[in-house]
């Protein structure tokens, strides 16, 4: 996601929360499954990038990391892709 879109972390919490209540609606089981899904190499990139407010502009992104001890978290807390 882009994170000059969001305004508050509270912003990002809601969508996370929604996306979570929602999941019974997807065609995976998990969240987890439903992002791997949208962002896999099988399917166009850059449109799934684009949904997210992504673009070759963005100097930031916004990603989660998902089943990650506490050293992974503080290794890959900030990395410049």
């Amino acid at each position: 996601m882009n994170p000059s879109t969001s305004i508050e972390v509270e912003q990002n919490l809601c969508v996370i929360y929604l996306s979570y209540v929602l999941k019974s609606l997807c065609c995976r089981e998990l969240l987890h499954y439903e992002l791997v899904y949208n962002y896999s190499g099988s399917k166009h990139i850059t449109e799934s990038l684009k949904r997210c407010g992504i673009s070759e502009s963005s100097t930031y992104v916004l990603a989660t990391y998902f089943n990650s001890s506490s050293d992974e978290i503080e290794q890959k807390a900030v990395e410049k892709l």
